[in-house]
């Protein structure tokens, strides 16, 4: 059988590499930069977000208790709802109560879901993975990782100039595909 070998052009080395940018990738590639790491983040679609912006899959649902009376999830999260509720894209999810138009008038666990404009928040997300030094390659697919023993030691993506490569210290899967 004969195999196409061919040099793949590497994109730099990074402390950290990040692939899949909806809101656990943003979280982690936005964590990451601000610890100082030199991160990217490799994004398949042309926007941060995930299906919360692609599938339009909305609201957030609940941050909070099983009882409904603390906010659980905080940190990143919490300060991108902030900056949504802010540029006035998002209700903060303590004014959202249950069996209401924002939940489906569902009661049992749809108390304080985040409503949100899947366009503010790809606005959102951008501006803080700009602010923390995050360099993004939308558009942009995690094909394979090349191993050596049970080690990553690059990744491979396809982008539309072809195949690169992009070495790491650390490589964070948020792909959705695991």
């Amino acid at each position: 059988m004969y195999q196409l070998k061919r040099e793949i052009p590497e994109l730099g080395c990074f402390d950290v590499v990040v692939a899949g940018a909806g809101p656990a990738g943003l979280c982690a590639a936005v964590a990451a930069a601000r610890a100082g790491a030199k991160t990217m983040l490799v994004e398949q679609y042309g926007c941060c977000g995930g299906m919360a912006t692609m599938g339009l899959v909305a609201p957030f649902m609940t941050c909070y208790d099983s009882g409904g009376d603390k906010m659980l999830i905080r940190g990143i999260f919490e300060e991108l709802v902030e900056r949504l509720i802010a540029c006035g894209g998002a209700v903060h999810p303590s004014k959202v109560s249950s069996k209401t138009a924002f939940t489906s008038y569902i009661d049992k666990g749809h108390v304080h879901v985040t409503p949100f404009k899947a366009e503010a928040l790809k606005l959102v997300a951008d501006e803080m993975l700009s602010e923390a030094g995050v360099q993004i390659l939308y558009h942009t697919k995690f094909t394979d990782a090349e191993t050596d023993g049970d080690k990553i030691t690059r990744i491979i993506v396809d982008m539309k100039e072809g195949l690169a490569a992009i070495r790491a210290k650390a490589y964070i899967d948020c792909s959705g595909d695991g």
